[in-house]
């Protein structure tokens, strides 16, 4: 009821509104008798072509006997009549009928409102109606006021004056024209748009019309606008046979024939017929049933003035009650919280221990771990006997699963503590698939495996963390070959805005309820055969950890005895002309194995016996000229002392580490006058920060332990092109 009386309430205002404006903005016209003779005269036997919106009703619109009809319609005839001259009425859509005006097609437009900007194009008459334009909304919308509209969706009538209000006053709204007020109306119903701005006798006759009942006015009036007959600028002859046939209806009664024909029904209601008789009847009932209720409740006031004491006493005592508990609450929810303060003190100090634990760790067993692997990669290059080459590949396996091991701890203990950042750089993937590639061919040929590998892509450079992305490879297909014993291991990569990898394999699959467990640490699903018990069950954790961090997913598909599929989808975007650049080019580049570096002097500081045996050896065998020292103290002093093309810088050094040693040397090249020398950091440090640190203290290159020769040499002729001896 409160709806359709405000519907009914702005329509009665805005009707009254528009008369009221109409008889007080232009106050008719006194003409004389003579000047509407000499009107008369000039419009004898002429005939105007006049124009009009078919869809505008009250105003101007195609009845159901497919003639035009309306307001304006009628007041046009009635001046025609008046004036003595004849006129061909048409109607269409809005916008062909003011092109037509504006192009000469027609002589008068049959209603029109006016605006600064078209009277600069059009000649208006004396305004025979002043209509107001409101906001229509769905009955469910979140709008609640006018000034909510700024930046929304609104519908508007295409070269309506509404359209143009619309553009010069709220710009940053999204504006759409339908061809006539009917299509406005149904389109708001059904959902387009946030908002139509209509006229408001137009709307609620339209509403009615097409049983619009979702549609409801926001708020009250928006703007009200002068409604005119126009012509073509500078047609001020017809212009005044249309003001005065205007007056000549004002004066004569016609107008108000007319305008009562066509607006009455919307003023003429009795009191009882409106909402409004509804409405106060409701409120008088209401107004009764409190009185009625006031009366009962003084009878029985004296009865419940002593309970409502007595309870309220109760309450006292129950609130005392419940503060004393509260207090008691805030104490103990004080004690709780100070108590996960300190257990997350704790908590936050137990990580950094362990870390920091982990962290040493993982350096006293990759130093030790690099002599093993170097030594390794000697005797490969020694001539052995078939039972001697398979030894060492086993060793080699051996060193390999030890530092997986390693890395795999250490990297879960960081990302568990928050310390594990992404390092983002631009890769070219076809490099990259192919440096990973023999690794886990060589994995697969050892257990007579057959391995695949399957791109849909070339040439693309992609913004990724490189090593991160490798180890979720390698992973995936380490897991996958240590759990197949004959068949395949294949690896598929896809990209389409995002990078697809795909690892499957023939093995022995996952029992369905064991799917949840495979990403749990340190759980191994148990089976049996050569699989059983191998490893810490980090693996598959890591990889989820990893995709998680990168805002990937992945997911499992197994069956026993047939094998398994694991899908990862990670958000990498390709490379762009203007993003990141790259350091050092950021490629790796393979070493040139075959360059002669004779004459090239390289100093090795080197505290382990058996790590500095092994770079030595491999340095010697490429023909430089090497020098060591195992200490930091000494390697700055034979700088001082010797020339040096290059020295590798061991980090953890008695005397002098390896900063401190850089910082010396750094200082003494700018005293002296020396050109700057390379220096290739070589430490069981691994973590980006511990690279970040070499480069800040004015080293040029980083190498992690264990390394190969390949590693050692590329490197080298990055940080140090050396020319062919």
């Amino acid at each position: 009821m409160k709806y359709y009386l405000y519907k009914y309430t702005n329509l009665f205002l805005a009707i009254i509104v528009s008369v009221f404006l109409f008889s007080c903005n232009d106050e008719p016209l006194k003409i004389s008798q003579k000047n509407i003779a000499a009107s008369k005269t000039i419009g004898q036997k002429k005939k105007f072509i006049v124009m009009g919106d078919h869809a505008y009703p009250p105003f101007e619109y195609i009845n159901d006997k497919g003639i035009p009809d309306g307001f304006n319609i009628e007041i046009l005839k009635a001046i025609a009549e008046v004036m003595n001259f004849d006129i061909e009425i048409k109607l269409d859509i809005w916008s062909k009928v003011v092109s037509d005006l504006e192009n000469g097609n027609c002589h008068i437009l049959a209603g029109m409102y006016k605006t600064e900007t078209r009277t600069k194009l059009f000649d208006f008459s004396v305004p025979h109606f002043v209509a107001t334009y409101s906001i229509y909304v769905r009955s469910d919308s979140t709008l609640s006021s006018i000034e909510e509209i700024y930046n929304k969706t609104i519908l508007v009538q295409e070269n309506d004056v509404g359209h143009e209000y619309i553009l010069e006053n709220y710009p940053n709204a999204r504006v759409i024209t339908k061809k006539d007020w009917p299509d406005v109306l149904m389109a708001l119903s059904k959902g387009e748009g946030d908002c139509a701005l209509v006229s408001t006798i137009q709307g609620e006759i339209l509403k009615q019309k097409y049983s619009i009942k979702n549609v409801k006015i926001l708020g009250g009036p928006l703007y009200q606008q002068k409604y005119c007959m126009a012509v073509r600028k500078g047609n001020s002859e017809l212009l005044s046979l249309l003001n005065e046939g205007l007056v000549v209806l004002k004066n004569s009664g016609k107008y108000d024939e007319i305008y009562e024909k066509w607006f009455g029904i919307y003023e003429k209601k009795t009191f009882f017929e409106q909402k409004i008789f509804w409405i106060l009847t409701l409120i008088l009932i209401l107004f009764l049933i409190l009185i009625f209720a006031i009366n009962l409740w003084n009878i029985s006031l004296h009865k419940k003035i002593k309970e409502r004491t007595e309870a309220l006493n109760l309450e006292l005592a129950k609130s005392n009650e419940i503060k004393r508990q509260l207090e008691e609450a805030l104490e103990e929810a004080s004690r709780a919280e100070e108590a996960a303060t300190v257990a997350r003190i704790e908590s936050e100090k137990s990580n950094e221990a362990k870390s920091v634990f982990l962290a040493g760790v993982s350096h006293e067993l990759r130093t030790p771990l690099n002599g093993i692997v170097g030594m390794i990669q000697l005797l490969e290059a020694t001539p052995l006997s078939m039972e001697q080459e398979n030894l060492v590949k086993m060793l080699k396996h051996s060193a390999n699963n030890l530092l997986r091991i390693i890395t795999d701890l250490v990297d879960y203990t960081r990302i568990g503590s928050g310390k594990f950042r992404l390092e983002i750089s631009e890769v070219d993937f076809d490099d990259f698939l192919k440096s990973i590639e023999p690794i886990i061919d060589m994995m697969a040929t050892e257990k007579n495996l057959k391995f695949t590998v399957e791109k849909n892509f070339s040439g693309k450079r992609l913004l990724m963390d490189k090593d991160r992305v490798a180890q979720i490879i390698f992973n995936l297909l380490n897991n996958a070959i240590k759990f197949t014993s004959k068949g395949s291991v294949s690896l598929k990569i896809n990209y389409s805005n995002f990078l697809e990898i795909i690892v499957a394999d023939t093995g022995i699959g996952i029992p369905e309820e064991k799917l949840k467990d495979i990403w749990t640490p340190f759980v191994q699903i148990q089976y049996a055969g050569e699989a059983k018990n191998r490893g810490f069950g980090l693996g598959l954790s890591i990889v989820r950890l990893l995709v998680s961090m990168m805002d990937g997913e992945i997911s499992v598909q197994s069956s026993v005895g047939k094998g398994s599929v694991f899908t990862v989808k990670l958000p990498i975007k390709e490379k762009e002309n203007h993003e990141i650049p790259l350091y050092g080019e950021n490629i790796v580049k393979t070493a040139d194995e075959n360059l002669s570096y004779g004459a090239c002097r390289v100093l090795i500081a080197e505290d382990e016996a058996v790590n500095k045996l092994y770079i030595e050896r491999i340095l010697a065998k490429k023909g430089f000229i090497v020098d060591s020292a195992i200490n930091g103290l000494e390697v700055v002093e034979k700088y001082k002392k010797g020339t040096y093309d290059v020295i590798f810088m061991d980090i953890n050094m008695p005397e002098l580490d390896g900063f401190e040693a850089t910082a010396q040397i750094r200082e003494f090249e700018k005293i002296s006058g020396r050109k700057k020398v390379p220096i290739i950091a070589v430490t069981a440090h691994v973590y980006p920060e511990d690279i970040k640190k070499c480069l800040a203290a004015g080293m040029d290159g980083y190498i992690s332990k264990p390394y190969n020769i390949k590693e050692l040499l590329s490197e080298l002729q990055r940080v140090s092109p050396i020319s062919e001896g």
